[in-house]
């Protein structure tokens, strides 16, 4: 997706904003909302959902600060916010991918004084976690990134819930989405809240062909013997399909069966 330098948000009952610095994620982030497209075939911006609501690509001016303190730069963020009608979001996700950047603390304070709800999408989960050290757990990573975000905003004088910050990995969405990434699924988090928060939850343009396309779908963890169970189904049942699927420990009922 390309970032138009003129792009205004055209007023829209429901128009979704997602912003942050350049590799931050936001054209994965859009192809996973828009229920498992990669970036490369969205030209358009904003995308619509088949639910006619729009996703705009946003950046911040200039590409983040050029030089300065948050307050010498806020007017130029501000003047960016009613130049481009960002007041006629419905919801703004900033997407910080490593460290809370100032530019993402200006952003949510501006969005904050205009009244637009924005939540924080902590993107790149996938990476996150699989450089993770043996001794961590997933949810020991999720709970103190949580803990690290909310820390850098209060910095600022900006108190925010955990609750809007959501760890994804829309990587890992998309590809489950195509079927092919059952051995990713342990890499989602909140990609589902975020989904139901942004009122997206229905806009699966394709299901995962792994639960679709089979009559029977085993589960079951890695080197459970699915397999054997499989060929001994087929055996006696000839005329349904099966397929199998991996999970771990460390996912919620509700990843496993999304």
């Amino acid at each position: 997706m390309q970032i138009i330098d003129d792009l205004k948000v055209s007023s829209s009952p429901t128009s979704i904003g997602i912003i942050g610095l350049p590799k931050t994620g936001r054209s994965t982030l859009i192809g996973a909302l828009m229920g498992g497209i990669w970036p490369e075939t969205l030209n358009e911006n904003p995308v619509i959902t088949i639910n006619k609501i729009p996703i705009y690509k946003l950046s911040y001016p200039n590409n983040g600060f050029i030089q300065g303190s948050v307050n010498e730069n806020r007017e130029i963020y501000q003047n960016y916010f009613i130049n481009s009608q960002l007041l006629n979001l419905s919801a703004l996700v900033i997407c910080i991918s490593e460290n809370v950047r100032e530019e993402d603390l200006l952003v949510f304070s501006i969005a904050s004084d205009y009244h637009i709800p924005t939540i924080i999408a902590r993107t790149k989960l996938d990476q996150w976690l699989h450089n993770l050290p043996q001794n961590k757990t997933k949810n020991d990573y999720i709970e103190g990134d949580k803990k690290y975000v909310s820390c850098e905003f209060r910095e600022l004088g900006l108190n925010i819930s955990s609750s809007i910050i959501f760890n994804v990995s829309a990587l890992s969405s998309i590809k489950i989405a195509e079927g092919s990434g059952t051995h990713m699924m342990k890499y989602l988090c909140d990609d589902k809240k975020l989904r139901e928060y942004l009122k997206l939850e229905n806009e699966n343009v394709r299901e995962n062909e792994a639960m679709s396309s089979v009559d029977v779908l085993v589960l079951g963890l890695n080197r459970a013997g699915k397999s054997a169970i499989i060929d001994g189904l087929k055996s006696k049942f000839a005329n349904i399909s099966f397929g199998e699927q991996n999970y771990d420990e460390t996912m919620s009922v509700d990843t496993v069966i999304w």
